[in-house]
């Protein structure tokens, strides 16, 4: 199992990200580092890359680099994604405090009104936390004409609405929390309070405050500075602005040839 994240150097929750999987005798692959950050389609092409590279039984999770904590080993990981029976797992978030925050993103990512429902309050998408294996995420992202300025949030949305793609709306594998208050530590781990699950991936994007959750677990404080926030939130609403940019056109003309193309929800 290899997992996977992107970034051109360290910021945020980055420190906290490697000593979370250390403790869990975790080594991930690191792409693009030293490089210059050149968009979301930038990412999924390095990951294509990396990929293209592996056997294709190989069971790959890829993660963010900047808002994710790591909670369990790998053996768990792959044990949960096993059970789910899915070629590709995303995570899923909930609705947000703020109605406009909502609003917007069923604008943006759902206004077609075709996003499925989930058996849970998780019902939407979140593309910074995913788990497959090589052979099937390579052979939709060869699908997906990847430019530089590719969205991947709008990509694997439309990739979920057409039966491509699960999302892990019990939170097995990944939670996506909107505060800390979302998760209980007990026992040593975090679990979700509204599924009750034990996730493995603890992911706080949209710059949600992870430093409560870094002191539960007894990492090392991280400096996280005013100016990191302001980047981090203003790329989390760029995410937003670019939602309609891949090319659905060359998806749709090849998209019959995936080896998996009627798949249910987790």
């Amino acid at each position: 199992m290899k997992i996977i994240t992107v970034a051109t150097h360290s910021q945020a929750y980055f420190p906290a990200l490697k000593e979370s999987a250390q403790r869990n005798t975790i080594d991930f692959v690191v792409l693009g580092w030293g490089e210059k950050w050149a968009g979301f389609g930038w990412k999924l092409k390095l990951i294509k890359n990396y990929l293209d590279g592996l056997p294709a039984d190989e069971t790959v999770l890829v993660i963010d680099a900047f808002d994710v904590l790591i909670s369990s080993g790998s053996e768990e990981m792959e044990s949960k994604f096993q059970r789910l029976n899915q070629p590709l797992v995303c995570a899923a978030e909930r609705k947000h405090f703020s109605r406009i925050w909502n609003w917007a993103y069923e604008l943006i990512f759902n206004k077609d009104g075709d996003y499925p429902d989930t058996a849970t309050i998780y019902n939407y998408l979140n593309a910074g936390s995913w788990m497959s294996t090589a052979g099937y995420a390579l052979d939709l992202l060869n699908h997906a004409a990847l430019e530089n300025a590719v969205n991947d949030q709008a990509l694997f949305t439309y990739l979920y609405t057409k039966g491509h793609v699960s999302i892990d709306y019990n939170c097995e594998i990944f939670t996506c929390i909107r505060t800390h208050r979302d998760l209980k530590y007990t026992n040593n781990r975090f679990q979700n309070k509204f599924t009750q699950t034990y996730p493995c991936i603890i992911h706080g994007p949209a710059d949600v405050s992870m430093k409560k959750l870094i002191s539960q677990l007894g990492l090392k404080p991280v400096n996280y500075s005013i100016r990191q926030h302001i980047w981090k939130y203003a790329y989390s609403i760029y995410a937003f602005r670019g939602s309609n940019r891949f090319n659905k056109d060359a998806w749709n003309q090849d998209s019959d040839t995936i080896s998996e193309n009627d798949i249910e929800q987790t």
